[in-house]
């Protein structure tokens, strides 16, 4: 099935582009939650490595998710419930998706210092259930952007690298340069772990006779959906 037409957007500041990128920002185990939540430590803007280009941008993370990797890739592939979670996320949707493929498109805001910028874009979105989530540009605030997660599993959680590559549409203002993108990265990464720590927190637990306890949290559970490979429905 073709995808539809990719709406046009209006073209934005770069620097909101480019953070964008940043924004894009992929089972439990009985009494995990107490072990989740000791052992996750915040990520740092330090803790992102920035590199500018002569024309592209890189930003690179490596981070341990104190999760299951269905539990991280159930998070990380929530698209429709994506601004619920990350910070200055105000649309994200599915246009189309067909198998493993994707269209999402995402709408939003942030800030630097007393500055706002919006930003939007539509990405193209494969991925590889449980290992590797790429995204590729197809229209919005960058001239190029292409970006991949990928999930190892580790003692005590999942280890997660992230990279993404891209070619602001205007030259960066210096104020937005690499603490701002740091900072940015930092941010949405830390978003994306705690929503994975809540969710194995608050999973349904089975009760002695076999069958699972409720789910009060009022988010449906999605973990079965990302054990086969289809991007979480909720929360």
């Amino acid at each position: 099935m073709p995808h539809p037409p990719t709406p046009r957007l209006p073209l934005r500041q770069a620097a909101s582009g480019c953070l964008a990128v940043a924004c894009l920002v992929i089972g439990s185990l009985t009494g995990a939650s107490a072990w989740a939540q000791a052992e996750f430590r915040d990520i740092k803007p330090d803790d992102v490595a920035v590199v500018f280009g002569s024309e592209l941008i890189e930003i690179s993370l490596d981070t341990l998710a104190p999760v299951t990797p269905a539990q991280a890739w159930a998070v990380l592939t929530d698209y429709e419930h994506m601004s619920q979670f990350l910070p200055g996320l105000e649309l994200s949707e599915v246009y189309t998706r067909q198998g493993n493929t994707l269209r999402v498109h995402q709408r939003g805001s942030t800030r630097a210092g007393l500055l706002h910028f919006d930003y939007e874009n539509v990405r193209d979105v494969s991925l590889s259930p449980q290992r590797l989530i790429t995204t590729h540009g197809v229209s919005g605030d960058a001239k190029r952007l292409d970006s991949s997660t990928e999930l190892r599993p580790r003692e005590g959680g999942v280890q997660l690298h992230y990279h993404v590559a891209f070619e602001p549409a205007r030259p960066l203002p210096s104020f937005l340069g690499n603490s701002a993108l740091k900072r940015q990265t930092a941010d949405n990464f830390n978003a994306f772990i705690r929503e994975m720590i809540r969710r194995q927190d608050n999973a349904p637990r089975r009760s002695t006779a076999g069958a699972p306890t409720p789910n009060n949290t009022g988010l449906p559970d999605n973990r079965a959906m990302a054990a086969e490979g289809t991007p979480g429905s909720a929360p």
